[in-house]
């Protein structure tokens, strides 16, 4: 509230009491003063107690009003691009607009229902478009703003920078209905890949650049709670310690980059291959349910393995053991034993020699 305008409100109140107490006064002397007089001092006291009831509620409005206001430019700032949508009328007024990313809604809009879907065509990338096309909805606002008073949502420009828009509500109108809301436009592109460097390091092998244990277990079990079914193979190097005692561990770790090389290479993106640790590694095929196809697949893989050529081991060929199984084989079955199963067969392919596979389908 502004000095002067707080001043006149305690100005004008004063001027009410000083005219409730003159009224007072006139009835006190109700004996002693013609009915005129008497009559019109109830009329004051009556239209100064109105006016004071009056002045105080739009006072009020007005204060809640400004208040509003400052809330509004407080969100203003914020944001590089902030638009306020009457959801009656359909009109856009832009409020702010710092990196002119959008033309098409510059100086706000009489109708913005039309242009919109050819501002999210403009700005947000293919695969981005129906998901922001279903958040500025505004069929949708009232009940998805019943929870909170602001709803968010990411999705990717057409640069491939990632973008959060917020929908803030404003204001409603005496029955509780929407008036107006805020769509407020920020750039979240260097916090969201910093974000996800974070996540993609915790979840990499460092050496090999392929999932770590912890998320190659964690991935598998959210493709078993998915319902997928496939092929589980547990892969291990064939004498891995006689190639690090006889040709140093520099060597050893350069069989290991190789081994995760032909893995990637060998399934699919959308398998999950990762290391388990040391010179073993792991992989969950979805959709890989018959042991024909599985054969294939392994064959792919040790194909693979014997073009490994490191020029230290002077002609050397690395060979694998590995150890395959199908999940699920009945409806009790869980990563432990899906991981026991093929344990054992990689145990079974470990007595026989190179590129060695056996599929175990027993608990």
């Amino acid at each position: 509230m502004s000095k002067v305008g707080s001043t006149r409100h305690k100005h004008l109140k004063t001027l009410g009491l000083i005219l409730i107490v003159a009224a007072a006064f006139i009835l006190s002397l109700y004996e002693s003063l013609q009915p005129v007089y008497v009559v019109s001092a109830v009329i004051l006291l009556v239209l100064t107690a109105l006016f004071l009831v009056l002045f105080d509620m739009v006072y009020a409005k007005y204060i809640e009003s400004k208040e509003l206001s400052k809330d509004i430019q407080a969100v203003v700032n914020i944001y590089a691009a902030v638009y306020r949508i009457n959801i009656k009328t359909n009109h856009a007024r832009l409020l702010r607009n710092i990196k002119k990313f959008d033309p098409l809604m510059e100086g706000g809009m009489t109708d913005y229902r039309g242009p919109l879907q050819e501002l999210v065509r403009m700005f947000a990338s293919e695969q981005s478009r129906d998901t922001l096309l279903n958040f500025l909805d505004k069929g949708s606002y009232e009940e998805r703003l019943k929870e909170g008073h602001s709803l968010s949502h990411e999705f990717l420009d057409r640069h491939g920078r990632w973008i959060r828009v917020q929908l803030i509500e404003v204001d409603r109108d005496e029955s509780g209905k929407l008036v107006h809301v805020i769509w407020a436009f920020e750039s979240i592109d260097e916090d969201r890949k910093q974000r996800e460097n974070l996540k993609l390091m915790a979840e990499t092998d460092a050496m090999t650049g392929i999932r770590n244990r912890n998320s190659g277990e964690a991935r598998i079990k959210e493709e078993m709670k998915s319902g997928s079914k496939g092929m589980f193979i547990l892969v291990d190097a064939d004498h891995f310690k006689a190639i690090n005692d006889n040709f140093g561990h520099d060597v050893g770790d350069k069989v290991i980059i190789a081994i995760a090389g032909c893995m990637k290479r060998t399934f699919r993106d959308t398998d999950v291959v990762f290391r388990l640790g040391g010179d073993e590694f792991a992989a969950f095929a979805p959709s890989v349910e018959k042991e024909e196809i599985g054969r294939r697949i392994i064959n792919r893989l040790y194909d693979n393995i014997n073009m490994i050529d490191i020029p230290e081991m002077n002609g050397r060929k690395i060979s694998i053991s590995v150890g395959a199984t199908f999940y699920p084989i009945s409806k009790f079955d869980n990563f432990d034993l899906l991981y026991q199963r093929a344990d054992k067969g990689m145990y079974e392919s470990k007595k026989k020699e190179g590129n060695a596979l056996s599929f175990n389908m027993q608990n």
